[in-house]
């Protein structure tokens, strides 16, 4: 194969020009590696022809053990399997490899292939990869699965959620005691509802709010209320003529004017007074868990409390930056360099992932960002995506043929 489409399993070519200190430790590797061979089989073994396949038993048995999951032909898929269908043999190979020698762990592929020699691996990478390329991943494996496209915004779906199920309350213009959520961290109000639905915030009207929501649609009402403007500093009412002096005691966290620089905690400026006091008060009293909170309030009396709510509420509220969707089309660009445009790969080393199976590309980057494979590429590019972003990454993918 040639330098630029060959397999990178292959031993680099060794050139006389080579200055010493390089050659000298790569001629130790070879003579390490050959040394090895009788031992171990090599995973990074190139596969530079496709071999004759042999319907033997043997494969027919291979086979079998793989159809329980990938189906007889390598195009099915529960949502939680890729397809096999027409992938690159010198990947099908690569990835076999790494699971038989304890590279990468899987307990139903450690098993189906356990005790296979190279040969078989091959043989069986050939097959899959004669297959046809039938791919039907788009939506498969995806669970609740929200309205979204290639083309959609996050901010149409998150702005039909919030007139369904925030408007009565977080309405304009807001009720006196209920937060102002416009321009919020996109991370914090995400973490804020995440919180009312796994009750560890308490509060019967937000949980029933949120109780049957996705993470999809949680992140679409995030995107959607990060995205709207604050009121403006003249609809605010009077600020107070000087800070509190407890105020020190909040900059720290939430920002010397009450605009927090930090995603994880919310701003204070431009807040609804009564429902500062009502926050405070239920930190006090043990009704919202927070460690941290609970010990800055605790020695506030009711006279300093509304000193605080006066003088936050008058602070014009401005948002440092907008957490903003990434589309699905600029997203793709960072994936182009390793698995070719749209998906079609023609590195041996990286899987094609054009019409695979939606749920299975949902998942893989799951593991990815949370450390679970181990990869520092693809841990880089998934660790600041939400998991809308990783949807619309799969979504993209399915649907390329």
């Amino acid at each position: 194969m040639n330098e630029q489409g060959g397999s990178p399993y292959a031993i680099p070519r060794i050139s006389l020009g080579m200055k010493p200190y390089i050659f000298i430790p790569l001629l130790g590797v070879i003579i390490y590696s050959l040394w090895e061979n009788d031992a171990v089989e090599n995973v990074t073994a190139p596969v530079d022809v496709v071999p004759p396949i042999e319907h033997s038993a043997s494969l027919e048995t291979m086979v079998g053990h793989c159809a329980e999951c990938h189906g007889e032909t390598g195009a099915d898929s529960s949502g939680e399997e890729p397809y096999l269908a027409g992938q690159n043999i010198d990947y099908l190979v690569f990835a076999m490899r790494t699971y038989t020698m304890g590279i990468r762990h899987h307990a139903d592929m450690e098993a189906a292939i356990s005790g296979i020699t190279l040969k078989d691996v091959k043989q069986l990478a050939a097959y899959y990869a004669s297959q046809d390329l039938a791919w039907q991943g788009d939506g498969v494996g995806v669970e609740a699965f929200p309205e979204f496209s290639a083309t959609d915004d996050p901010l149409v779906g998150g702005e039909r959620l919030a007139r369904s199920q925030c408007a009565s309350c977080h309405g304009l213009p807001v009720q006196a005691g209920v937060p102002k959520l416009n321009g919020l961290a996109f991370e914090y109000l995400l973490g804020a509802m995440s919180e009312y639905q796994r009750q560890q915030r308490s509060h019967v009207i937000m949980g029933e709010a949120v109780s049957g929501l996705s993470i999809y649609q949680l992140e679409q009402l995030s995107f959607y209320y990060a995205n709207q403007p604050p009121e403006r500093a003249d609809e605010l009412p009077a600020r107070a003529a000087e800070a509190p002096e407890r105020v020190t005691s909040c900059n720290g966290c939430h920002g010397d004017d009450g605009n927090s620089r930090k995603k994880s905690v919310p701003s204070l400026a431009g807040q609804d007074r009564d429902y500062f006091i009502r926050a405070m008060q239920g930190y006090q009293q043990g009704e919202r868990k927070s460690e941290k909170m609970a010990r800055a309030v605790a020695s506030l009396s009711e006279p300093e409390i509304t000193a605080l709510a006066d003088y936050y509420a008058g602070l014009p509220h401005q948002p440092v930056r907008v957490r903003q969707f990434k589309k699905p089309k600029k997203l793709a660009k960072a994936c182009n360099t390793c698995h070719g445009y749209n998906g079609h790969s023609q590195n041996p080393s990286r899987p094609a992932i054009s019409g695979q199976v939606e749920g299975y590309i949902v998942n893989a980057l799951r593991q990815y960002q949370h450390g679970e494979r181990d990869n520092n590429a693809m841990r880089k590019i998934t660790q600041t995506l939400s998991q809308l972003e990783l949807l619309a990454i799969a979504d993209f993918y399915a649907n390329q043929d």
